[in-house]
């Protein structure tokens, strides 16, 4: 509840301030109203999907649409959604491929919010100069993401409970806010491709996250359907 009233004060609080102030003020006060209104209101509308999600997962009502993808291109389109981000931040952004990649069976919008959630924290937590490190590699039949920071890590006791709803780190949170909600969203959009999420510290310094997916896809993604079975018949 305190994540949801702390958004809509904002809104209510700077439209009162632009109400107040609509015949009085600059247009450069008024502008900075404005702004502050649509920052709360992107910031609840974006907890208020991380709960639909939620919400579906739990009922298992979440739908899948699984098909080929090149995960180099879904992490190339989230890198380049995030190029201000890190321009803003002072960050290089490395991308490494490691040996041949091939596709794999996934929801490729999915698994981009995944990676828009790791390239979001990993900006937030690395200091001003420092590296974000993605890199990708295809093997034993599973497609391997990681995604390296240099920022301040993970207490030890806590990297399982970060991918708990509504659970952050305890040293971020000053820094980054958040509401906790998007690491569960990943965990249950990777098991739900049947792979794995986890977080480990760096011994150089920094957060590494990992996920693995199957080249093939889910076993749900890889049954005949019922036509096919009858033409099997």
């Amino acid at each position: 509840s305190h994540e949801l009233r702390t958004p809509l004060h904002g809104i209510l609080s700077y439209s009162r301030f632009g109400l107040r102030e609509a015949m009085t003020a600059d247009r450069e006060e008024l502008h900075e109203d404005f702004r502050n209104i649509e920052e709360s209101g992107n910031g609840l509308l974006t907890l208020l999907n991380d709960l639909l999600d939620l919400a579906k997962f739990e009922a298992g009502r979440m739908k899948f649409d699984f098909a080929e993808v090149s995960v180099e291109e879904v992490v190339a389109d989230a890198v380049n959604e995030f190029a201000t981000v890190f321009d803003d931040g002072a960050l290089q952004v490395e991308v490494r491929a490691e040996g041949q990649l091939v596709p794999i069976v996934a929801d490729r919008r999915k698994v981009l919010q995944v990676l828009r959630n790791l390239l979001s924290n990993a900006a937030k937590c690395s200091r001003s100069g420092g590296t974000v490190t993605i890199r990708l590699e295809t093997s034993d039949g599973l497609a391997r993401v990681v995604v390296d920071d240099e920022g301040m890590g993970i207490p030890d006791d806590e990297i399982e409970l970060i991918f708990d709803k509504f659970a952050q780190a305890s040293n971020a949170r000053a820094k980054t806010g958040g509401t906790g909600l998007g690491l569960a969203i990943c965990r249950e959009i990777i098991e739900g491709h049947e792979g794995r999420i986890w977080a480990e510290n760096r011994t150089e310094g920094g957060t590494r996250m990992r996920f693995q997916l199957p080249v093939e896809g889910p076993l749900a993604a890889r049954e005949p359907g019922e036509e096919e079975e009858i033409l099997d018949l």
